[in-house]
């Protein structure tokens, strides 16, 4: 009787294990949709910048446009994600994904410490810099926002720990897990502080909420 239960008991430990890999496969694999879903919204904002498409640019006329910096950003971390957490791993896709890790998170930092200094190192108008002169939307600036460079220095580390090992232990979930021991909170407040300023564009919350996703 003893060796039934053992045996029940493992059983439905083993079917536990089984579906959640199940949940994580199905998991994984959304967020790499998103990502390439992210792609393909800041290579529209490019597109629009470079061949002066308004509609590519915001949705709505009276919204910010994302900031041309900002577009690559997306297309860095989305990039970064995939090439780290590919099924055929190899050291240069690791090497490569984590140099566009670093790119996001220094773009974010500078941007940053620019704002917050009055340094003028304008990290975000080396792009079409003349076109972001004069696409001024009345008072509102397109250049890029502080909390959007605030969740590109997230985004920068939380890829860069992707996958790193810490002792025996392979580290594979995000900078957010670590800043905040509590998923749930940590989502709820993200999304709370993304909400909060409404200088982002309707493509820069967008591709932001789906960025921090994937990761």
């Amino acid at each position: 009787m003893k060796m039934d239960d053992d045996n029940i008991a493992a059983n439905a430990e083993k079917n536990i294990f089984s579906g959640n890999d199940v949940v994580m496969k199905k998991i994984k694999q959304g967020a790499k949709y998103c990502a390439g879903i992210v792609i393909t919204i800041a290579f529209l904002v490019l597109t629009g910048w470079q061949f002066d498409i308004e509609f590519l640019k915001r949705l709505i006329p009276q919204l910010v446009v994302m900031n041309p910096v900002t577009a690559i950003s997306f297309i860095f971390c989305s990039l970064s994600l995939l090439l780290l957490t590919t099924k055929t791993r190899s050291p240069q896709k690791i090497l490569y994904g984590k140099i566009l890790a670093c790119l996001v998170l220094l773009t974010g930092l500078l941007q940053f410490v620019s704002t917050i200094s009055g340094l003028n190192i304008r990290v975000d108008t080396i792009l079409f810099k003349d076109k972001l002169i004069e696409d001024i939307s009345g008072k509102i600036s397109n250049r890029m926002a502080p909390n959007t460079a605030v969740c590109f220095i997230l985004s920068g580390i939380a890829l860069y720990l992707l996958n790193t090992t810490v002792g025996n232990q392979c580290r594979k979930n995000s900078i957010y897990d670590f800043l905040l021991p509590d998923p749930e909170y940590n989502m709820n407040e993200f999304n709370r502080l993304i909400n909060e300023f409404a200088r982002k564009s309707l493509g820069g919350k967008s591709a932001t909420k789906l960025i921090s996703f994937t990761i």
